[in-house]
């Protein structure tokens, strides 16, 4: 049970997370020559780093009556935040790896 409740909340802060890294890579990608796509460089950086803080704090601003469940669950909040950050890192690994594949 707790396994479906840290998917549930990586669920509920993915898409936020998607669409305030976009907009960050958009803004100022990174130019880097060693990758065919720059901005999903600039996108992986953003998605597991700043994206998540700023997702992470959203969450524990907004999602006050949400963290009751946790609570309840006898989750801590640091180990949800841990697997979101793991599950982005594999997450943008995978990405990356199914673009280089496809590139060549």
């Amino acid at each position: 049970m707790p396994y479906k409740l840290y998917l549930y909340h990586y669920k509920n802060t993915l898409l936020v997370n998607v669409a305030l890294s976009f907009l960050f890579s958009v803004l100022s990608p990174l130019d880097l020559s060693f990758h065919p796509i720059p901005m999903l460089i600039s996108f992986s950086l953003v998605f597991t780093t700043i994206g998540h803080g700023i997702t992470a704090l959203a969450f524990h601003y907004f999602g006050k009556r949400t963290q009751y469940l946790y609570f309840n669950m006898r989750m801590s909040f640091p180990r949800l935040y841990a697997f979101g950050f793991i599950a982005n890192v594999l997450l943008v690994l995978a990405i990356n790896l199914f673009v280089i594949i496809l590139w060549r």
